[in-house]
């Protein structure tokens, strides 16, 4: 990755040194996707780090600005966060202290290490919903009155942003958002401040030094955070997530209700079709991690919508291999690509090979299956429409036309139908043993597909703390102190 500027680290450094104090003697950009760096602060005799967090692409969430406010408030309420000293208008970006520790579970070895920090990080949760709502209000965040735009108050941002960059008909999406406006939870009143993207924090010798990440951070159900801890555990664990759901309600008294959660679970995952509708159409050299993404994010929405309507997901075959004509190209171009010299120096280029390995493996994979999904493809959505498209392009627009119009008794069959069709996509990805960056879905692909949180809940044989809902009717409410 390109460092910055000479002249916007300039900038950068003038502005630390603005906010800060002291002297700026050192200033690195983080070799990752998003803009960052860290810089070292000489003030008052001692060297301080600093951490300064980037803007990445407008739309995606809410503006820098925005979460350094969310800090603020944070902080002045007790919760352990990143001293935030300022902005930076050019480059945009955040100025705060570098808080020392590593990433949620990471470096833990043993289990009552992890229980420890996993029950220091959620009663950290359980006061930061109770901060009065009003606090981030009067600061700028929506606050809506009517339950439905509650539930969906980060949700619609999301989907704002989709429409803008939509390009091509997308039948999955259309059939996840109309069933998420149809089924909104509208009986939740309660509210509080939530992370949203929850279960990011920082560990210091069996401390919980920060919470960290607020940018899709606004006021929701609190439900909202156990949904974002299901979803984050995906693809870097925490810890039992039972224990986890019955701590929390221990503590606060609360009533976890299945499907709110899967319903903020499916807010968090969709969001990720969502805001890569546009990278998963055009050529980038990283196209192989939009597909994982993907993947994956619909992978974790169709689980989590079948355990609200208790289906039961049944996998496609695949279909056997083929090779064609040109077969040896694809499976050449990974020869090719480890031919290419990396430079020790330059750990980006390393990075930059195993994106082109994975493409070439996913092109690969194209070659011997892709032209039999696409066929699989056409006779389901002919079956569905009584018509067969000439193209996948032209079979999407029907399937979507068809989802558009489509009454809730097609709910299952096209849960089911989108499902396969995941899955056929996930038989074009190749199998990922360890990641390349950090968060990388790839190695954790498998992970995506949820069990039922009956069974999360239920997972050392005590009885659920669940609230009964539409899906389940015969579930009765059971107070969360009676666990």
């Amino acid at each position: 990755m390109k460092l910055g500027s000479a002249s916007e680290e300039k900038r950068i450094k003038d502005r630390i040194e603005e906010l800060v104090g002291g002297t700026v003697t050192g200033l690195g950009r983080e070799s990752r996707w998003r803009p960052s760096w860290i810089a070292s602060v000489r003030k008052d005799g001692t060297e301080m780090p600093i951490y300064v967090r980037g803007d990445r692409e407008s739309g995606r969430s809410f503006p820098l600005s925005y979460e350094s406010t969310v800090m603020q408030v944070l902080e002045e309420n007790g919760i352990p966060v990143p001293h935030v000293y300022g902005m930076c208008t050019d480059p945009e970006a955040i100025i705060m202290d570098m808080v020392p520790g590593a990433r949620q579970m990471s470096g833990l070895s043993t289990d009552d290490e992890k229980r420890s920090v996993i029950d220091q990080y959620i009663a950290i949760t359980a006061k930061m919903h109770q901060i009065d709502v009003e606090k981030f209000e009067k600061r700028g965040l929506a606050n809506p009155l009517d339950a439905a735009e509650l539930q969906q108050n980060y949700h619609h941002k999301k989907v704002e942003f989709y429409r803008a960059i939509k390009s091509r008909p997308e039948p999955f999406v259309e059939f996840i958002l109309k069933w998420m406006d149809l089924n909104v939870p509208r009986h939740r009143t309660q509210r509080s401040f939530v992370a949203c993207d929850a279960g990011q924090f920082l560990v210091e010798r069996g401390r919980v030094s920060a919470l960290y990440d607020f940018e899709m951070a606004h006021i929701n159900d609190p439900l909202v955070d156990l949904g974002g801890w299901r979803v984050r555990n995906v693809f870097e664990p925490l810890y039992d997530l039972g224990y986890m759901y019955r701590q929390y309600a221990n503590l606060t008294g609360t009533e976890l209700d299945f499907d709110v959660i899967n319903y903020h679970v499916m807010v968090l995952a969709i969001a990720t079709s969502l805001t890569i509708a546009k990278q998963i159409t055009v050529p980038l050299d990283t196209a192989v991690n939009w597909l994982l993404w993907e993947v994956s994010g619909s992978r974790i929405t169709i689980s989590a919508m079948a355990d609200i309507l208790d289906v039961e997901l049944k996998a496609p075959e695949p279909p056997p291999p083929t090779r064609s004509p040109r077969s040896h190209a694809a499976e050449s171009m990974k020869l090719a690509i480890n031919a290419i010299p990396t430079d020790p120096n330059d750990p980006s280029t390393n990075y930059q090979r195993a994106m082109a390995l994975n493409l070439a493996a996913h092109l690969e994979l194209v070659d011997r299956f892709g032209v039999a999904i696409d066929n699989i493809n056409l006779d389901e959505i002919e079956a569905l429409v009584g018509y067969r498209p000439s193209t996948s392009s032209e079979a999407d627009a029907a399937l979507e036309k068809f989802v558009l119009s489509a009454g809730p008794e097609y709910d299952t069959e096209l849960l089911q139908l989108f499902f396969r069709r995941n899955e056929r996509n996930r038989m074009l990805l190749p199998v990922f043993t360890e990641a390349v960056a950090a968060g990388d879905i790839g190695p954790y692909l498998e992970n995506a597909y949820l069990s039922r949180l009956r069974d999360v809940l239920d997972s050392d044989g005590r009885a659920t703390l669940i609230q009964g809902s539409k899906a389940h009717p015969g579930n009765e409410p059971i107070s969360s102190g009676e666990g």
